[in-house]
């Protein structure tokens, strides 16, 4: 079929061919034969095919690679668009989540608030200073073995004189047999 210079336009404009089980159809304006269109594609799979082995073919194709986008560019994709949803669906979707999510939060709230009363009903004021106090003394016997056992390893007071480390170590012996 013989087409005139002024018809090819028109002419490749209404021509769809398929690729691997895709629709393919020319941008207007377009320059690129279908021909052109598939030797592209498959080039443009050959590289990526080879990328894998060598990192430096990219490099190394880069010009044909570059010709191939810019031919593959001048085609598009001839399949019809997926429905989509409407503003109206979508609204009506992101009020659904919110509700959702609103609703979650309620009961994860409601659910706190019912654990923190049962554990309120258990709260003993008395055993809650025991035990601070009790953790309170723990501190200080910490603190003073550490101390002690910082003095017996020379790191400090290393300077002191051995006299007034024995004193400290002293009252420190003492003040942890008192706690212990």
């Amino acid at each position: 079929m013989k087409v005139s210079p002024g018809e090819e336009t028109l002419y490749r404009q209404s021509v769809a061919i398929e690729v691997d089980g895709k629709r393919w159809a020319p941008v207007p304006d377009s320059t690129a034969t279908a021909e052109e269109f598939i030797a592209a594609l498959s080039l443009l799979h050959e590289v990526h095919q080879q990328i894998r082995w060598s990192p430096w073919v990219m490099q190394d194709r880069a010009g044909e690679y570059d010709a191939a986008l810019k031919v593959c560019g001048q085609w598009t994709s001839a399949e019809p668009e997926p429905p989509g949803k409407t503003l109206e669906e979508y609204e009506a979707e992101l009020e659904q989540r919110e509700a959702e999510a609103g609703a979650w939060f309620l009961a994860a709230e409601a659910q706190a608030e019912k654990d923190r009363a049962e554990r309120a009903k258990h709260y003993d004021q008395d055993q809650a200073q025991a035990r601070l106090a009790m953790m309170e003394e723990q501190g200080i016997l910490d603190s003073k073995v550490r101390e002690r056992d910082e003095i017996l390893s020379g790191e400090l007071f290393p300077c002191a004189p051995e006299q007034e480390k024995r004193r400290l170590l002293a009252n420190l012996e003492r003040d942890i047999a008192a706690e212990t």
